[in-house]
């Protein structure tokens, strides 16, 4: 990976792969930039991925800062036709911190809410349990449509 956070190149065994890590606030991306709003895009109009990798981000969107479930699925489905997305249960001891000073509204923060959600958008390719009633792992593939 790139130092600078420009693109990067990851080795595997096909080949080289193009990689671009974004920081960026999540619930509040930047615009369009610079000189009348042409010189830097923004994130919306740059989602050309062929896959997006969104770990340990959907918690921080839908309690953190209060994005309902379905539209974070549907936003990081819209971002690429393929990729992967961790869900954090509300056991985890990450959200449980994020829960501690304020009330749980989210009655519908579940992995049941997740997968139907993602499932109206994408095809689950595969699941994978990263500990028994913990985070797991869903790959998907936007259907058409």
């Amino acid at each position: 990976m790139d130092h600078r956070g420009g693109r990067g190149r990851c080795g595997t065994a096909a080949g080289n792969l193009n990689f671009l890590p974004l920081f960026s606030d999540a619930a509040n991306p930047s615009p369009a930039q610079g000189w009348a709003e042409a010189e830097r895009s923004g994130l919306t109009s740059r989602r050309n991925a062929d896959a997006v990798i969104a770990l340990a981000l959907v918690h921080h969107l839908a309690i953190g800062r209060n994005v309902p479930l379905p539209f974070v699925v549907e936003w990081l489905v819209g971002l690429a036709p393929r990729g992967v997305i961790e869900f954090v249960p509300k056991p985890d001891p990450m959200v449980q911190r994020m829960l501690r000073l304020r009330r749980d509204i989210f009655e519908d923060y579940d992995s049941a809410q997740f997968e139907q959600a993602l499932g109206r958008h994408a095809r689950i390719v595969q699941r994978l349990e990263l500990a028994a009633g913990g985070r797991t792992l869903y790959e998907f593939e936007r259907v058409a449509g």
